[in-house]
Formats: C-alpha cells, sequence, structure tokens
C-alpha cells in the first residue's frame, strides 16, 4: 500500500494525532498536477492499493478528480477518512463513482459523547456513522480504525459489539495502538500493553461468537508475542505470511531478548516512546514452531477466519458492482 497525502488540514481534532504538516516528514500532492507528477515520478506498482490520506482527504476540493486521475492509471484506492463529509449522500455519490473502492474510516468509540470527546469536535460522531452508512450503500469496502490508547482501552469490547449490531457484517474492525510521538505527555496516553491483554482476548472472543472481522495492525499495533493462539488477525486473517517489516519501521524498538524469538523478523515491536516509559521486558520471545506455522495453526481454529472469508466475498460482489458501474458511466460520459 501506498500513501498519498493530499491534504494538510482536518475537520476533528482528535487528541493521539501525530500527523502534522509541518513535521517536515510527510509530502503533500494537493493538485491534479501534484498527483500527476507523482504518479510520473514515483511509478508506484499497479498491484499496490494507493491509499489516499491526509490530514483529512475530504478537505481537498480535487478529491473525485484525484479519484479519477489514479483509476484512470489502473490504480485502485483506499481513503482515509473520519468520514463526516461522507454524511452527504450526494458528496459521497460523486466520490464513488470516480472508483474509489476502499474506506478506512477513522472511529473511535461506540458513542458521542466518548468519540467526541476524542476527536475534540462536536455533532461529528452522527455525520460519521451516516458516512459509513453512505459509503457502504456505495459499496465501498468500510474497514473502522480503532486507535487505541488510556482513554478507550476498557471500551474495546463494546465497541466491536456496536459496529455489528449498527452495521451488520458491512464492515471490519481495525486495532491501531497509539503512536505517541506527537506530545511530551505520552504517559497520559500510553497503557502497558500486558495490561491491555485481557481485553484484547476479550474483544477477539466476541468477535468471534458475533461475526465480526477483526484485525490488528502490524507497524501499529501488538507485538506477536502478546497475541499467542491469535497470530491470524495479526495484519489480516487471510494472509498466511506477514510482510517484512524491516525497511517499514519508523521509529519502532525491541527489547535485546526478541532476537531470539521466531517472530524477530515479523514484528515490529514498540514505539520508542512507549519502550522509554515501560521498557520492553513485558516483551516475551516465542521460541516453538514458526511464525507461517502460527498462523496457519491459528487461522486453522479461529472463527474469525470464516467472518473473514465472508467479509471478502462481499468485498469479491462490491468490486463487481463497482466495475460494472465505473465502465458503464464511462460508456455514457
Amino acid at each position: 500500500m501506498t500513501v498519498v497525502r493530499i491534504a494538510r488540514h482536518c475537520n476533528e481534532r482528535c487528541v493521539f494525532c501525530n500527523i502534522s504538516s509541518e513535521d517536515g516528514y510527510n509530502q503533500y500532492y494537493e493538485t491534479l498536477e501534484d498527483v500527476q507528477r507523482y504518479i510520473d515520478e514515483r511509478k508506484p506498482r499497479k498491484k499496490e492499493i494507493i491509499e489516499i490520506s491526509g490530514g483529512e482527504p475530504t478537505l481537498n476540493p480535487k478529491l473525485p478528480e484525484i479519484v479519477r486521475l489514479f483509476k484512470k492509471n489502473g490504480y485502485r484506492m483506499a481513503i482515509d477518512t473520519n468520514a463526516v463529509r461522507f454524511a452527504d449522500y450526494n458528496y459521497t455519490r460523486t466520490v464513488t463513482r470516480e472508483g474509489l473502492s476502499d474506506a478506512f474510516v477513522s472511529l473511535h468509540a461506540a458513542n458521542a459523547e466518548l468519540s467526541e470527546s476524542i476527536t475534540g469536535c462536536k455533532d461529528t460522531f452522527d455525520k460519521t456513522i451516516k458516512g459509513i452508512d453512505n459509503l457502504i450503500a456505495n459499496n465501498i469496502d468500510v474497514t473502522i480504525n480503532f486507535v487505541w490508547f488510556s482513554q478507550n482501552k476498557e471500551h474495546l469490547p463494546d465497541f466491536a459489539r456496536f459496529l455489528r449490531s449498527r452495521f451488520g457484517g458491512k464492515v471490519e474492525l481495525h486495532l491501531s495502538v497509539i503512536a505517541p510521538n506527537f506530545t511530551d505527555r505520552v504517559e497520559d496516553f500510553i497503557f502497558p500493553i500486558s495490561e491491555g491483554v485481557p481485553v484484547l482476548l476479550e474483544t477477539i472472543e466476541i468477535c468471534e461468537k458475533i461475526g465480526l472481522n477483526f484485525k490488528v495492525a502490524d507497524i501499529c499495533g501488538i507485538p506477536l508475542c502478546f497475541i499467542k493462539g491469535h497470530e491470524n488477525i495479526y495484519v489480516d486473517p487471510l494472509l498466511l505470511f506477514v510482510p517484512p517489516v524491516r525497511g517499514r519501521i519508523r521509529d519502532k524498538v525491541k527489547g535485546l531478548q526478541c532476537r531470539d524469538c521466531v517472530h524477530f523478523n515479523d514484528c515490529a515491536g514498540v514505539v520508542k516512546e512507549y519502550a522509554m516509559v515501560f521498557g520492553t521486558d513485558e516483551l516475551v520471545p516465542v521460541t516453538t514452531l514458526s511464525t507461517k506455522m502460527r498462523l496457519l495453526y491459528s487461522a486453522a481454529r479461529s472463527p474469525i477466519t470464516l467472518h473473514a472469508l465472508r467479509f471478502m466475498a462481499q468485498r469479491l460482489k462490491n468490486n463487481a458492482i463497482r466495475e460494472t458501474r465505473f465502465r458503464l458511466n464511462s460508456f455514457l460520459s
């Protein structure tokens, strides 16, 4: 997946946001000319998904045209968004008809009070929920990104139940652990991963029972040693290998003991700010079997594999509808 940032600003002010237009790390492609230059110079592989991000990319008035440009060049596109602007059905229809396929929607609580205390903006929770509805109605594959930190740590199981009851099997849950590289008050946002494991295990059990596809991020996620027996949810329940993390790790560390772990080349470790507060002693090397074997074994015994297969079938159906619609619209225009 290749990230292309097209907007510097956002219409929410999440307390944990670690993206800044002034950090000098990210580049922004805000015009059609910028995007065309990116395609010509970077030449991303056609099999990669272009992840349109920001800031909040829906704030760029050229978003529909940017989506069309990537589609014309043969790319599949996902969008990182809080979905607030997608509460407008006509806007959603305009953007999605240009060739968008996936939406990675930020939502961090199951109620307006907690959600809006996290996003720093009133009257956005209901808009995000409506935006998700509109994306689903336009055959977009929706993944909900829940950023896990101190304020919503205990809320994760209820959040999983909420997603299933509100959206059925039409969304999947993606867990990202906070990367606190934005503040000097790191201890206000992070918690020992070992303390969160019981909550995580409860959530996995709930997802298995209620039929919700659940996956944990690799780079912004839980070290593999904390999810023994559930390794299949690492990255994706249907991906029976872990993409190498070397070359993709930014500000992540491991303990010296991790060199003896079978997951050493597959696990990103923890962010350096976490290690500065809690150390790395709680990372315990796994020394039996390989990552591949553990993925296969956990996938074979987990109901989440079946939920992931159902979600994949839905993706294939949506893709067929989108492609037919796009070709028809192109022909008519």
